[in-house]
């Protein structure tokens, strides 16, 4: 049941249990309806800022706390004028499980399953609740006007008292829930009592992959309305298809029948536009040249409305959806949906996220060229859409709906048909339409909207179709989204078809051959999209997946799993930050690091995969000929290039060559133009090796997300130069050998060979050693996140390698100087050799080893983590220098986003620091790189035979990264652990998205390669 009749005080409204059962979902609140804020004069209403109202009572603040370990342990009799002495402070809004270093209920991660007993609609009887008390004051103004009092999120659900009376009971966690107390309250202090519960019914349909929190975690506040002001309103806008003209469309209805309104339009320049009076409950605006709204250009209209003595605006979008020919448009113009799905996750106040909060998270998206959001899995708040309203941002608006864990009658035994339970059973019809409802209903004059979503992962059944009638019975052009509803679809029951639930065909992480086939096949009306696709740890594959939306026009992009780490923070004893994450609180069921799953860290600083997302969703294309011409085409669809200027470099590694700039660009969207930067003919012998060709667009002027000059996106393209030989002096070498060690040297350089070990054991320059122990040959790293084939190489023991040598021997040796020939395995106890191999150390009269190894892979041997040489310098070798890409970890899945440059760091700055320690940190396809300590005395390495390789140095074994479980919790080694290998294997191992630009997978059954050690004072 769901009660919108307007209760007083002197009527009977009688406390129930109500959150036990599907019989109230709401009780006593307000027939949902627009969000709105009034205001009593043009110069509050001109801010947009809620606070600045004069109609606006925050009730944010510190409130009275008590925690209950179970609703059974309340006196409901009493709750609500209960002795608060013994209370504590809470903050309002934040979830009560957030204070981790009180006696209260704690954190719990789950992705999939419910948190408890999966009987719906029943709850456990232990069922955690806090009780909330705060206090305000009432005007003899206010006691004129209807006071309706808001929750915008309440997890998951509640009980209302006002001065000691039962007000009303609401649910449905992310939704607003509003209560016309005009008839509770007195002038002067009122008291407010509010009783959260932890689960209730609702909470089967809540089954989302976050933390499971609990309380209010949105801003709650009193809005003092005029008792014949606007009860809600509906604007529509329609434009013709050469946007020569426009209409705004305005349905309302008011608390009291008869009045009149009056109204006025400003264009987005601030001009009045249109002005006008309405009585009918509808008018209408017509706009000559209209400026319609859309990602790259968020053009503004503000309409005014002015009832009695409330000014109310709203700001329109004049723009329009459809999906025609297969394909998404925006304005009659196809569009591609580059995206991301979003949670609301802050580390130490959980659900709760500050309008400041809001701007940092859509600055981040707007540096990185994103223009579409999910809002995962539920509605935001109605800040946070009037954000993306004005910054350009095109919003999947998801209704508060997921209902995984239906699928496990017992943990890991999924059953498909099960999981569509909910969704098919009459009885939870209406709480599905409810969701709709206050989806829909709250956020309908958005702009930014441009799918209706109607969950996530619930299966699929009758109570979807009846949310989709809803919206579509109040907007006949909304474009409704929902992922479960297609036809390939396993939890639908034989012969059922609920295709025409969703006017997109949408897929989670879908394969090469499925997305080929489906855009082929023209009997396919829908559009496809990726309501989510990747994550944190494969992000390397956004590249493929956009070179088939870049290719078919009815592929109109997707959003990428997704933006930010979730994790709890609980601070050490000098508060620095230590994240929490899935099991950290001795939760069960809990999923681990699955909440590590980010592009951003839980303080927003990018981790790595951010880069990749930026990249991807450049706003342009582009080529080099080789010669010195370069095309770039503007892949926008409303604006020109013409905000952006192109700077360009070409160096090498020596210095710069040419440089020059091309002021804003002028291509037209859709546009592809070229530009002769030089003449390659009139400048070759000016090439010397590693010349690269490098692009940077930058802003012409500041934009509220970045300042001018910021970088939107770079090309670069290597132009092929003949390696210059190099000629170091040559001295002669010197050596002996006894019965296990061949010792060498030549100048300031010596070398000694371990022949029974098959291994380097001493390197040193005027007797400061290079190694801190013998050199190794090395196949382990520690695992992805994703897991890979972590299963195999723990099997296989590959944490464990150690090598066999057969024999090693002197094979040439004269004055400048001496070869020794080593025959080798790598395996690990009770397993058969993986590696089998030889090796060619090369110790010549300029002080370098050349290092040369061959062999083969045993044929059912997994993926090799890596294939290289390891060695582990001294301490104080902390200074790298490397030619590569940089500045972030790049493998051969994830490095697109990178750029070829000479690089200087530290071996601590090397490290990425992810949460949960995993392999980082590799510098793929480097040229060279050298190891120095502070007197200049280092190691210089580069591939003998090989154009290039990665390596990674840092102050911390794998088998310490696979041992910690925080990344707080290592402890850095003096010594640095160099890695300079043939080959890494990917972070992600999907075969069916190997881009065929590189060789992502290590799965070679055998190998060459070899590299060139030379010691080094600088």
């Amino acid at each position: 049941m769901i009660s919108f009749k307007k209760i007083k005080r002197s009527d009977t409204l009688e406390f129930k249990i109500f959150h036990k059962s599907l019989e109230t979902l709401h009780m006593n609140t307000q027939k949902p309806g627009a969000y709105f804020i009034p205001y009593s004069t043009m110069d509050e209403a001109l801010t947009f800022q809620r606070e600045n109202s004069s109609f606006y009572t925050d009730l944010c603040g510190e409130w009275k706390f008590r925690f209950y370990p179970s609703f059974e342990d309340v006196d409901l009799s009493c709750v609500a004028v209960a002795d608060i002495s013994d209370y504590d402070s809470i903050t309002v809004p934040r979830s009560w499980q957030m204070y981790t270093g009180r006696d209260y209920d704690k954190p719990m991660y789950s992705n999939l399953q419910y948190p408890f007993h999966t009987d719906p609609p029943h709850v456990p009887d232990e069922n955690p609740c806090g009780a909330y008390y705060t206090t305000f004051c009432v005007t003899k103004d206010m006691q004129g006007r209807r006071l309706m009092l808001n929750f915008e999120g309440v997890s998951s659900c509640f009980y209302l008292w006002v001065n000691g009376t039962f007000t009303g009971y609401s649910q449905v966690s992310h939704s607003t829930s509003e209560f016309d107390i005009s008839d509770f309250v007195l002038e002067g202090e009122n008291t407010l009592t509010v009783l959260v519960v932890k689960w209730c019914d609702g909470t089967y349909l809540e089954d989302q992959d976050f933390f499971r929190l609990s309380g209010i975690f949105r801003d709650v506040y009193i809005l003092h309305r005029n008792k014949k002001g606007i009860e809600d309103f509906s604007v529509k806008t329609d434009i013709q298809s050469n946007e020569k003209s426009a209409r705004i469309s305005v349905s309302y209805s008011l608390y009291e029948k008869g009045n009149v309104i009056s109204y006025v339009l400003f264009s987005p320049n601030g001009k009045t536009a249109h002005r006008g009076e309405a009585d009918g409950g509808l008018f209408s605006i017509d706009i000559k040249s209209p400026l319609p709204w859309n990602d790259e250009m968020p053009y503004l209209y503000t309409l005014f409305i002015l009832v009695e003595d409330e000014i109310i605006p709203v700001r329109i979008g004049i723009r329009e959806f459809k999906i025609d020919n297969r394909k998404l448009l925006v304005n009659n113009k196809p569009i591609k949906l580059k995206g991301i799905n979003r949670h609301d996750s802050h580390p130490d106040n959980g659900y709760t996220v500050t309008r400041r909060d809001m701007i940092n998270d859509l600055m981040l998206m707007k540096r990185a060229n994103v223009n579409a959001i999910r809002t995962s899995h539920y509605p935001n708040s109605p800040l946070f859409l009037e954000l993306c309203d004005e910054l350009g941002f095109y919003v999947i608006n998801e209704a508060d709906l997921e209902t995984h864990g239906m699928g496990y009658e017992v943990e890991g035994e999924w059953d498909w048909q099960r999981w569509s339970l909910l969704s098919r059973m009459p009885e939870w019809k209406e709480a599905y339409i409810d969701r709709a409802r206050l989806l829909y209903e709250r956020d309908k004059n958005h702009p930014s909207i441009i799918f209706w979503s109607l969950g996530n992962e619930s299966g699929v059944g009758a109570n979807h179709r009846a949310m989709a009638q809803y919206i579509r019975s109040k907007d006949e052009k909304a474009i409704i989204h929902y992922e479960n509803s297609h036809l390939e679809f396993k939890a639908i029951e034989e012969g059922a078809d609920y295709s025409d639930i969703s006017d997109v065909e949408s897929r989670m992480y879908p394969k090469a051959d499925y997305i080929e086939r489906y855009l082929a096949d023209k009997s396919n009306k829908k559009p496809l999209f990726m309501c989510e696709y990747v994550d944190s740890v494969t992000t390397g594959d956004v590249y493929d997946y956009w070179s088939y939306v870049d290719k078919y026009d009815n592929f109109c992009g997707g959003c990428i799993w997704e933006f930010c780490d979730h994790a709890v923070n609980v601070p050490d004893g000098n508060n620095n930050p230590r994240y929490f994450y899935g099991g950290d609180f001795g939760e069960h069921p809990n999923d681990g690091i699955c909440c590590l799953d980010g592009l951003v860290y839980p303080d927003r600083r990018p981790r790595p995969g951010y880069f990749d997302m930026k990249k991807v969703y450049e706003p342009f294309r582009g080529g080099f000929d080789g010669k010195g011409t370069i095309k770039i085409k503007n892949v926008r669809y409303f604006l020109p290039l013409s905000d952006l200027t192109a700077v360009w470099t070409l160096s090498h590694s020596v210095g710069k060559i040419a440089s020059g700039r091309i002021e804003s660009l002028q291509i037209e969207p859709q546009v592809e133009k070229e530009y002769i930067l030089f003449d390659l003919n009139k400048i070759k012998e000016k090439l010397k090796e590693n010349c690269f060709l490098t692009i940077s667009l930058i802003q012409n002027e500041a934009t509220p997300w970045a300042q001018k000059g910021y970088e939107v996106g770079f090309m670069q393209f290597e132009i092929p130069t003949i390696k210059e030989k190099k000629r170091l002096k040559q001295n002669t070498v010197k050596f002996v050998e006894d019965k296990r060690f061949i010792r060498a040297s030549t100048g300031r350089i010596s070398f000694v060979f371990d022949k029974a070990f098959g291994s380097i054991s001493e390197y040193s320059l005027n007797g400061t050693p290079l190694l801190f122990q013998k050199s190794s040959f090395d196949i382990w790293r520690a695992p992805n996140y994703n897991g890979g084939s972590k299963e195999r190489w723990l099997l296989e023991r590959f944490d464990r390698i150690t090598q066999k040598t057969y024999y090693s021997k002197l094979i040439e040796c004269d004055a400048k100087h001496i070869k020794i020939e080593c025959s080798f395995c790598l395996g690990a106890h009770s397993c058969l050799p993986v590696i089998r191999a030889s090796a060619i150390y090369t110790f010549n009269g300029d002080g370098t080893v050349n290092i040369s190894v061959s062999g083969s892979v045993r044929n059912n041997a997994p993926l090799l983590p890596r294939l290289g040489l390891r060695l582990v310098l001294p301490s104080g070798f902390e200074r790298i220098e490397y030619f590569g890409l940089g500045e972030t970890e790049t493998y051969p899945d994830r490095y697109k986003a990178a750029r070829f440059g000479e690089y200087s760091l530290s071996v601590q700055e090397n490290f990425e620091h992810y949460i949960r320690p995993q392999e980082n940190s590799s510098r793929y396809k480097t040229r060279w790189v050298k190891i120095k300590n502070t007197e200049g005395i280092g190691l210089f390495a580069e591939g003998f035979g090989m154009d290039d390789f990665p390596f990674s140095a840092s102050h911390f074994t794998a088998n310490q990264l696979i041992e910690a479980a925080h990344d707080f919790e290592l402890e850095p080694r003096e010594e640095t652990y160099l890695n300079l290998d043939w080959r890494v294997n990917s972070i992600s191992e999907d075969r069916l998205l190997a881009t065929s630009q590189n060789k992502r997978l290590l799965d070679d059954k055998s190998f060459k390669f070899g590299f060139t050690l030379k010691a080094i004072r600088e």
